[in-house]
């Protein structure tokens, strides 16, 4: 039976987070704990953000973003639902959230995250109003919104998911995303026909 070298990878790296400082967690001790060659860590991950990234989008973004993402600008009830469900996952996984949000770096997990609900929003846009592309000026809503979103919840996380509660929090960031994205959806629908 073949071993699962990312899974084992993330599994270890996930109690590393829940164990250790942040400071104390390299690719060197994760290769140590698991006894798996650098060589071997590197056929598989860029890095270690390469890794986080895997993880989070394996265990933490899941669907629950990409539905609060899909779901129509002005569906205030989906948003809220997927971003409930999206903050619980990262309340379960809360050490590694924390770990994840305090690294930086060229394909780090904010850069991917920002990147991917881009894409997501835009995609959706284009989808429900049939068009081939978006203006300028809706893609600079799209990227601020996006900014402003990781931004905010990266701070909460960080600061241990307490103050506001989930729900208070996914009620929040669904009415910020369904305003902006609304205001995204006139910019982009003003003189067209």
């Amino acid at each position: 039976m073949a071993i699962d070298i990312k899974s084992l990878l993330s599994y270890e790296l996930m109690e590393m987070c829940g164990e250790l400082s942040h400071r104390k967690i390299t690719i060197t001790l994760l290769l140590e704990r698991t006894g798996i060659s650098r060589r071997t860590f590197y056929q598989h991950f860029r890095d270690m953000n390469d890794l986080i990234c895997w993880i989070w989008e394996k265990k933490v973004w899941n669907d629950s973003f990409i539905r609060a993402d899909k779901a129509p600008y002005d569906d205030l009830e989906g948003r809220f639902k997927g971003y409930l469900d999206g903050f619980r996952r990262q309340e379960r996984n809360l050490k590694f959230m924390q770990y994840a949000y305090s690294l930086s770096g060229q394909n780090c997990l904010r850069n991917q995250a920002i990147e991917r609900s881009v894409i997501e929003e835009s995609e959706s846009l284009k989808r429900r109003y049939g068009l081939s592309s978006l203006k300028p000026e809706t893609r600079a809503i799209l990227d601020v919104h996006a900014c402003g979103m990781f931004d905010l919840t990266c701070s909460w996380v960080q600061n241990g998911m307490k103050d506001p509660s989930l729900e208070e929090m996914a009620r929040y960031t669904a009415g910020i995303t369904c305003s902006l994205i609304g205001h995204a959806v006139e910019v982009e629908l003003s003189g067209r026909s």
